[in-house]
């Protein structure tokens, strides 16, 4: 079995991009992006993305209902997040007084040492 190399130059060509990569040892790979020069077959074109966005055409009745299904689901996460909000104030609110009981305390136990 032979060893892998441990350095070299490969060369790996991905559609109008190539990638060459340099390196010195296993663990320290350096890549370097080179644009081909700007000549594209037919297949290439099978597999690039379009440039342009997809347009599609409803009636203003199917635009209303989208609109309002669009409000409405934005209305139920404005609700679910107060409702969350809430609970974490009033949990925070709860720690708090909490912590001031147990300060207040730890104050007078203090105070009344110290007057001894």
């Amino acid at each position: 079995m032979l060893g892998k190399p441990k350095f070299g130059v490969f060369a790996v060509s991905i559609s109008s991009v190539f990638i060459l990569s340099y390196s010195k040892e296993l663990l320290d790979i350096e890549f370097v992006l080179i644009q081909r020069s700007l000549m594209y077959s037919m297949f290439d074109l099978l597999f690039e993305t379009p440039s342009y966005r997809p347009v599609y055409v409803i009636s203003d009745s199917e635009m209303k209902e989208l609109k309002k299904s669009q409000h409405q689901e934005e209305l139920n996460e404005i609700t679910t997040q107060k409702v969350r909000l809430e609970d974490a104030f009033k949990a925070q609110l709860k720690h708090l007084e909490e912590r001031e009981k147990e300060v207040k305390k730890e104050l007078k136990v203090l105070s009344a040492s110290k007057d001894k």
